[in-house]
């Protein structure tokens, strides 16, 4: 997302987006926080999150991701690229199947 998305209106550096939906009985909550640098016209994932009937599934902060097991145990644990959303990595595994779940349904929106 370049830095001419923002209107010349918009003195924040950072637009928060957020997402609920339901599915299969199953609440999810999206939150994305993108950061903007208008100098160098770039732009970071600053905070991303994906909740499941308000616990969480998944997080990315700072350039670390953690994933939770469908149920909710700690899961993987690594760093990511600040400049690519961790949602669009999920990977349907039987421990995994809730964030895969979530992303189906976006796609099918």
């Amino acid at each position: 997302m370049p830095t001419k998305v923002l209107t010349i209106s918009q003195d924040h550096i950072e637009q928060r987006f957020e997402l609920e939906i339901f599915v299969d009985e199953i609440f999810y909550n999206y939150s994305l926080r993108v950061e903007y640098d208008r100098v160098r016209s770039r732009m970071r994932i600053h905070q991303e999150s994906l909740m499941r009937d308000d616990k969480q599934n998944f997080e990315f902060e700072s350039g670390n991701s953690q994933l939770c097991h469908d149920d909710y145990s700690q899961g993987a644990s690594h760093p990511f690229d600040w400049a690519r959303s961790g949602a669009g990595e999920f990977n349907e595994t039987p421990d995994y199947a809730k964030p895969s779940q979530f992303m189906n349904a976006l796609t099918n929106l």
